[in-house]
């Protein structure tokens, strides 16, 4: 809840309302101290982690708001409810590579994580009777009881470059337009935007995530600078002149 950590938040990957909590992921120094970290989502609990070769973090957890989920198709189920798991990876340099929901219609939820190549493996309990498996069986809970939760992903990453159409210094007033790429099913840009293509007018950092038909993910980022207004000021020298006088 404090606003005021002693280390730089360098990505804020949901706004969270004052009166709700934010989850924190920090990278830690050899020395001990914090040196950067990432708001990950209001009410949103982490509950295992784990790390591959190239320091990349992958998440697993709680979640009530979460906005950049990149869904692959076979991950998320048409009846997730408002209690299913969440999965996710942060690189090294704190970005948000791909996140996704998992779960049945009631409260399913992922404890610990594990990475191997390309595929992501997380165990938890289920109190839900429609989760998505592969195997015909269902939690068959009652009284309160949970089942075992066991599931692999194969999460497929793809690069994505986002082309600028015009320069990325920008006059006031001006604007430049920014094309996700094609070959891609979805778009989301951190503007909330879901379209290829996106005009931009102000500075900042913008990143779209994109995903393809095949449940491959990408996402690329762009930086665009306003120049100041430029402002003439003409100076001209003391003159004497006589009433009626041309100067």
């Amino acid at each position: 809840n404090s606003p005021d950590f002693p280390v730089p938040v360098l990505e804020h990957l949901t706004e969270c309302q004052s009166t709700n909590s934010s989850s924190v992921l920090f990278w830690f120094g050899s020395n001990g101290y914090p040196r950067k970290g990432v708001v990950i989502g209001c009410n949103t609990s982490p509950r295992g982690l784990a790390c591959d070769s190239a320091g990349s973090i992958f998440v697993v957890g709680d979640f009530q708001n979460f906005a950049q989920f990149i869904e692959t198709p076979t991950a998320v189920p048409p009846a997730l409810g408002p209690g299913g798991t969440l999965v996710m990876k942060i690189d090294s340099a704190a970005t948000l590579r791909w996140a996704f929901r998992y779960g049945g219609s009631t409260y399913d939820v992922f404890y610990s994580v594990g990475v191997h190549e390309n595929s992501v493996y997380a165990a938890g309990r289920a109190f839900s009777t429609d989760v998505p498996l592969m195997n015909p069986f269902q939690p068959m809970h009652a009284g309160g009881t949970t089942d075992l939760l066991i599931a692999k992903f194969d999460v497929c990453e793809q690069s994505l470059g986002i082309t600028p159409r015009g320069p990325l210094k920008l006059c006031p007033g001006d604007s430049v337009l920014a094309d996700g790429g094609e070959g891609w099913q979805r778009y989301l840009w951190s503007t909330g935007d879901t379209t290829r293509f996106l005009t931009i007018r102000t500075a900042g950092r913008y990143r779209v995530y994109a995903t393809d038909s095949a449940g491959c993910t990408g996402v690329g980022q762009l930086d665009v600078e306003m120049l100041p207004k430029l402002v003439a000021a003409l100076r001209l020298p003391a003159l004497e002149a006589a009433p009626g006088d041309r100067v």
